[in-house]
Parts: structure tokens; C-alpha cells; sequence
């Protein structure tokens, strides 16, 4: 069966159709997983920017209010205070949450350090808010207390802020690096489906075109009387296909034909 053109070239157009299948599948897998890693990890690291631009901004927040409460004692301040400590506590939880897994170890020390000089920075106001204290005994409690955590704080956040532009960066490297490697094996793919048709189209023409023109050839000659032509069977053509059948079925009934001229030529010779 194999031997029959027509399930080779049947064999041959499936084959190259399974290539162009097989790479324009392999490059939508590859498109597909950068899509589903990227919206996975992409908002969140959004997220994660937005929250720790939140932190800054409470932590700023909770340092005028800590200079503005070492002049005064205002309630007000206070209750502003709550409410920029609530700011930083929810912003904050919001970032360790959705800071992509698994943490890196120095995004771990930096969350666990943010929390706890935030923690300390509240008690440390409390103590400014609740003790009686002179003037310039409360601006010596801040300069000496509270400003020094505040700078730790914002380094925290600086800190945090900027590994997560860097999950970004390594993301979008990484995903361009696949990219690229999938556009590699694709036109690999479809390189070598090209190969494959240009082969195809030579064997069609070694072995269905020219031995065709032959057989055309042969049919002209014997139109004009030339009973001595024949077409060689090519060695190349081991197979039992349907151009070798013809090839041999014209051969043998071109040597009847000659045969029975020949036999015709003497018998009238005979017969004179």
C-alpha cells in the first residue's frame, strides 16, 4: 500500500500539515503560558507598588504629625495619628500579601524590619503623646527617637519598592527570553516543513513529471511510426507505483504492437 502514490503524497501532505500544526501549537502553549504567568504576577506586583507608595505616604504622614505633636497637644493630631497608623498597618498587610511567592530572603527581612520599626515608632510616639514633657525636651524626643526610625522606615520601603520593580524586570526579561526561544523553535518548525515541501516537489517531479513527458514523448513517437522506442524504467524506481505500472504496460504493449508488425511484415512476405 505504501508503494502507491497516492498514499505516499497522502503520507507526505499530513506529515507537513502535523509540522505547521505542531509549531503554530507549540508557539500558542508558549503565548498562552507568558499570558496566564503574566496575570498572575503582573497585578500583583502592581499591587504591591501601590501599597508600599501607600506606606510612604502614611509613614510621612506619622512623621509631620510626630514634629507637629512635639510642639503641641493637640487632640486632633492624635486622632490624625490613628488614622495614618491605620493607613500604614492595612497598606502594609497588603503588600506582604501580595508580594508574588515564594518571598525572596531579602524581601522577608525587609517586611519583617518595616513592621517592626513601625511598631516601635508607635510606641515611641505614644510615649511623646502621653508624657508630660517640655517643649525642647519633645523636639530632643523627636530628633533623637522618631526621626532616626522614620529615615529606617522609608529606607524599608525604598528597599521594598525596588525589588518589586526588580520581580517586574526579571518577569518581563524572562518572558522575552521565552518569547524568543519559542520564535526559535517555530521557524525551526516551519524551516523545516518548507525542506520537507521543497523535497516533496522535487520527488514529484523525479517521479511523477518527467516520467509523464516521457510517456508523452514515447506516444508522439509512435504516432509517427517509430515502433523501436521504449522508456527505461528508472533504477531509481523500486517500488511497485502506478507510473512504474504504466511505464511497463506501454513498454509491453508497444513491443506487441512491434511484434505483430513484424509478424505482419513476414507473413505478407510469405505470402508474395
Amino acid at each position: 500500500m505504501l508503494g502507491s502514490l497516492r498514499w505516499r503524497y497522502i503520507l507526505t501532505v499530513a506529515g507537513l500539515a502535523g509540522l505547521s500544526i505542531l509549531a503554530w501549537a507549540y508557539a500558542l502553549t508558549a503565548i498562552q503560558g507568558i499570558t496566564m504567568e503574566a496575570d498572575a504576577t503582573l497585578p500583583r506586583v502592581f499591587r504591591v507598588l501601590e501599597a508600599m507608595e501607600r506606606i510612604t505616604d502614611a509613614a510621612q504622614m506619622l512623621d509631620d504629625l510626630a514634629r507637629e505633636l512635639a510642639h503641641t497637644d493637640d487632640a486632633q493630631v492624635l486622632k490624625e495619628i490613628g488614622r495614618a497608623d491605620d493607613l500604614f498597618r492595612d497598606s502594609l498587610r497588603q503588600a506582604r500579601y501580595e508580594i508574588p511567592r515564594p518571598f525572596t530572603r531579602e524581601e522577608a527581612l525587609h517586611a519583617r524590619r518595616l513592621s517592626e520599626q513601625h511598631e516601635r515608632y508607635m510606641g515611641d510616639l505614644r510615649r511623646l503623646a502621653s508624657q508630660a514633657m517640655a517643649q525642647h525636651a519633645r523636639m530632643a524626643y523627636y530628633d533623637q527617637q522618631l526621626q532616626p526610625l522614620f529615615h529606617l522606615i522609608a529606607d524599608d520601603a525604598t528597599h521594598l519598592k525596588n525589588m518589586a520593580r526588580q520581580r517586574m524586570d526579571l518577569f518581563l526579561d524572562s518572558s522575552r527570553d521565552v518569547s524568543q526561544r519559542s520564535t526559535r523553535r517555530m521557524l525551526f518548525v516551519l524551516f523545516l516543513a518548507v525542506a520537507i515541501t521543497g523535497l516533496s516537489i522535487y520527488y514529484f517531479d523525479r517521479s511523477v513529471l518527467q516520467p509523464v513527458r516521457r510517456l508523452r514523448k514515447l506516444a508522439l513517437e509512435i504516432t509517427d511510426g517509430d515502433l523501436d522506442s521504449r522508456i527505461d524504467l528508472p533504477s531509481a524506481r523500486t517500488g511497485p507505483d502506478e507510473i512504474s505500472q504504466l511505464i511497463q504496460a506501454i513498454n509491453a504493449m508497444v513491443e506487441a504492437r512491434s511484434h505483430a508488425e513484424r509478424e505482419l511484415s513476414r507473413t505478407a512476405e510469405a505470402l508474395a
